[in-house]
């Protein structure tokens, strides 16, 4: 919304959909740190070895091997474009 004077003021929906937005990436938060401490009680380590096997070790062999594989798509559409 803009008024007279060029001053832009959000919507009154803005601020609810910012606190609904908040509260669901807080609640998200929330169950993904349960789901790291249950997976570091089961597994008999911490939370913090936990985090480290994930983020550290599985998520960048993970975004590895996408890459590799989105590579390895892309070079074979291209050959299967030259060929048509």
């Amino acid at each position: 919304m803009e008024y007279g004077d060029g001053i832009n003021v959000p919507s009154p929906y803005f601020f609810l959909l910012t606190k609904t937005s908040i509260t669901t990436m807080n609640e998200l938060f929330n169950m993904c740190v349960e789901l790291l401490v249950w997976l570091a009680y089961m597994t008999g380590t911490s939370y913090v070895e936990i985090n480290v096997i994930i983020f550290i070790i599985i998520g960048p062999i993970i975004f590895s091997l996408l890459l590799m594989y989105s590579t390895y798509i892309t070079y074979k559409y291209g050959r299967l474009k030259r060929k048509i």
